[in-house]
């Protein structure tokens, strides 16, 4: 899913969640909630740095942008012999982490908490998106999956 995406829904859920919630998750936890339901994508940039060894942000997005040209071309029968990449802050790994330091108590528990809500919401849009674009759902689901899953297929980026 692109950025702009997620930034519109990520500002309409922490809207919605500041007005339902005020008093306990106030201005700058629905802030921590928006930024965390976007900057998830962070692994996309260091996944691309690290198949292209390129640094450039806007030549990232660029690749992004004609991979996704390419994958919407594709049959399902060509889809399920792809991936389209590793994104480690993307499944159940990430949220676990995330939800230890929710537990354990410390200054950090209510930001990591705040920070758990926006990766979820982001991981569901996701999930919603994957599903409408007819694409498997491991990507959401765990990293260490999606990477065993990784291993008998090709990367979209490396087809011609």
């Amino acid at each position: 899913m692109f950025p702009r995406i997620h930034i519109i829904w990520g500002a309409i859920f922490s809207i919605i969640l500041y007005f339902l919630f005020p008093e306990s998750i106030g201005l700058l936890g629905a802030s921590v909630i928006f930024l965390s339901s976007i900057l998830i994508d962070v692994d996309h940039y260091t996944y691309y740095v690290y198949k292209t060894k390129n640094w450039n942000l806007k030549k990232s997005i660029q690749w992004y942008f004609i991979n996704n040209d390419k994958f919407k071309k594709m049959s399902s029968a060509q889809k399920d012999r792809i991936y389209t990449g590793l994104c480690f802050l993307h499944g159940t790994e990430a949220l676990l982490l995330l939800f230890i330091l929710v537990i354990i108590p410390s200054p950090l528990s209510i930001w990591a908490l705040f920070v758990s809500i926006g990766f979820i919401f982001h991981l569901i849009v996701d999930a919603i998106d994957l599903y409408i674009r007819n694409y498997r759902f491991e990507k959401v689901i765990s990293f260490i999956y999606s990477l065993k899953k990784s291993k008998n297929r090709k990367l979209l980026q490396d087809l011609k």
